[in-house]
């Protein structure tokens, strides 16, 4: 398999998961876990700061992971929410988490 077919792999399947319980996936991608600063400064894994004052803290998602493992696989696309523009919804809610996407690596 090459690295463009691991890559439609892994998007196929975190679609196909997240057709079957948008739920589900949604509560997984948004949930984060607090790291140490060793895991925030690795190459690939892409954490979030956690702004607090004191000491930098960090966040860990599943979608960061995933790109991590991605960029070490030498994947030139990594997985990324997809969203769509919802008309007329509340401003709190003008966006919809509809699955997932292949971008390039940035």
């Amino acid at each position: 398999m090459d690295m463009q077919q691991i890559e439609e792999t892994i998007l196929a399947t975190m679609q196909t998961a997240f057709e079957a319980d948008p739920g589900a996936m949604r509560a997984l991608v948004v949930n984060r876990v607090p790291c140490s600063q060793a895991l925030a400064d690795h190459a690939s894994i892409v954490v979030s700061p956690i702004p607090v004052e004191g000491p930098a803290r960090f966040e860990l998602g599943a979608v960061g992971l995933l790109v991590g493992i991605m960029s070490d696989m030498g994947c030139q696309r990594v997985i990324a929410w997809k969203f769509e523009k919802c008309d007329g919804e509340a401003p709190d809610q003008q966006m919809k988490f509809v699955g997932f996407a292949l971008v390039d690596k940035s």
